[in-house]
């Protein structure tokens, strides 16, 4: 008797960026295993005046649950975590408003799972980056440099570090926008820099 297996098939749907962490927690749900939960304010749209786009996201991958698990409390202040992330099956979930102006309204939260960590920064200071796995891989992250950061308390003028990425349709216009502001470029951080004064 032949029997007949049928191969099940999944479609990946994965979204790539950059943000900033908020509200790292562990969620211990009524019937089931506890988990951890962030929130990523995804950044978008042009560096000079960045939007935000909010994941609620359960962590997935066991060298992103580590990374996290040994960060100090991402809501202190003074403290800012920028991320590179891939966060994988987006799905949009209703809400409704229990308190505010929107008390009663129905709102929309996405929902994902955060299924790699391409690094992280704190303060802008990098503290966390995978180790690369072959030669390969070592000259693309060299040929590709990240999205421009932004920080969230400060003007376009008093920024001092912007990261470029090579696959920005406006990379060109933007790295002469910036060498015309002062900037230049520092390989060993892969970013352009405002000159420090003497």
């Amino acid at each position: 008797m032949n029997t007949t297996q049928t191969e099940t098939k999944f479609f990946d749907l994965h979204t790539a960026g950059i943000g900033y962490l908020n509200r790292l927690r562990t969620v211990k749900p009524a019937n089931g295993r506890p988990y951890q939960s962030v929130t990523i304010a995804a950044l978008r749209g042009n560096a000079d005046n960045a939007q935000y786009t909010y994941f609620d996201c359960i962590v997935v991958e066991e060298e992103a649950k580590n990374v996290l698990l040994n960060l100090v409390d991402t809501d202190e202040k003074d403290t800012k975590y920028m991320i590179g992330f891939n966060i994988g099956d987006i799905y949009p979930e209703t809400f409704i408003y229990k308190s505010g102006n929107k008390q009663g309204q129905t709102g929309i939260s996405l929902k994902g799972r955060l299924i790699k960590i391409k690094w992280l920064r704190k303060n802008n200071e990098l503290i966390y980056e995978p180790q690369k796995t072959s030669a390969v891989e070592q000259y693309a992250e060299e040929q590709t440099v990240q999205q421009p950061m932004v920080n969230q308390d400060q003007t376009q003028d008093e920024i001092s570090e912007v990261f470029l990425s090579r696959e920005d349709p406006e990379f060109e216009s933007k790295k002469e926008t910036l060498k015309q502001q002062g900037y230049r470029w520092n390989s060993e951080r892969k970013s352009w820099q405002i000159p420090i004064a003497a």
